[in-house]
């Protein structure tokens, strides 16, 4: 009965692992992140068409709440884990968008572009058009254990387009907001229009998966502040017409490790692992086969409990290593390059 002794064996250790990176592991801030993790393929487009720039706001996404699991044996071996973001407030999460915003603006203007004014973007015909979403807008993407929270900074709507999947609250087939992008290039002399996101994660989950055969099951999490990949990005629209135009997104490519804001705490467990441990003494001795379990099972909870001063200066650190990127590409991709 090697996979159930592996397991419970290997679920203490992660219970002990997990402790011991919180506490242990130091991660260093991103001086830069490259045009080659952005994938800036997607914009070169778009962004050379028009020297002009709008940014239509700034989304920062926090994941608040996570989990992963793993088994083995056609489910006779069983974890699970669940994790969540305790110790900050919508009003917290707002400022650190102020701020994200604010330092983005001063990239871009810095890359010598013309840039439109959020006053210049609000008496648009095109903004007029578009639909905010709810504040903060919430989603757990479909077959994604993360549940992410997604804000604007104060002052400011949010708004998402089809092409913002899986973190939209637009379908695939409403174009509404697309068209109303459009036409605020059209109103902005075919400027092209910025939508950057940035969204960040607390803890990095790894799992064994499920397995109908196997020697046993494992489950991983890495507490930490993160810049989440293929989540976070900038999209880029430019149009002539509102009914058509270019448009594309740059994806972070891999997640960015920014730092530590708190403590990684254990919050409640249930398992049996005296049961399974006993079986596996007694069947080793061939003493008995009583009492065989037919489930070896092991589920945990942990919170990440931050610090808020920390929280948003990690936070920060991960927005404006993103923001360098879009500045790059804003300073790259113009036309006539």
């Amino acid at each position: 009965m090697s996979s159930r002794r592996d397991v419970v064996l290997g679920g203490a250790a992660l219970a002990a692992g997990a402790a011991f990176s919180a506490a242990a592991q130091t991660y260093v801030a991103p001086g830069q992140v490259s045009l080659a993790v952005l994938d800036s393929r997607a914009i070169k487009a778009t962004m050379g068409r028009n020297d002009r720039l709008a940014v239509l706001g700034y989304r920062l996404g926090i994941i608040t709440r996570s989990g992963i699991s793993a088994s083995t044996g056609q489910g006779t071996v069983s974890m699970q884990t669940s994790v969540e973001l305790t110790g900050v407030s919508l009003a917290q999460v707002r400022a650190i968008a102020d701020a994200a915003y604010a330092d983005l603006m001063g990239q871009l203007a810095q890359t010598g572009r013309p840039m439109a004014t959020l006053d210049e973007i609000r008496a648009t015909k095109g903004y007029r058009l578009l639909t905010p979403a709810p504040m903060p807008f919430i989603k757990k993407p479909f077959t994604d254990a993360r549940t992410a929270a997604i804000v604007s900074p104060n002052g400011q709507d949010l708004f998402f387009q089809h092409a913002d999947t899986p973190l939209t609250d637009r379908s695939p087939m409403d174009l509404k907001n697309w068209r109303a992008i459009n036409q605020m290039s059209v109103d902005l002399g075919n400027a092209v229009i910025l939508t950057p996101v940035v969204v960040i994660d607390f803890a990095e989950l790894s799992g064994s998966g499920h397995k109908v055969y196997g020697g046993g099951a494992s489950i991983g999490v890495k507490p930490g502040i993160y810049v989440v990949d293929f989540f976070s990005g900038l999209g880029a629209n430019q149009a002539k017409i509102a009914l058509a135009g270019d448009g594309g997104r740059a994806l972070l490519q891999r997640r960015i490790a920014v730092g530590q804001a708190g403590e990684f705490v254990k919050t409640a467990s249930y398992n049996n692992r005296d049961e399974v441990a006993w079986w596996n003494m007694m069947a080793s001795t061939a003493t008995s086969d009583a009492g065989r379990p037919t489930l070896a099972y092991d589920y945990s909870s942990y919170q990440y409990r931050v610090d808020p001063a920390q929280f948003a200066a990690a936070v920060l650190d991960g927005c404006r290593a993103m923001n360098r990127a879009y500045a790059e590409a804003a300073a790259t991709l113009r036309p006539g390059r």
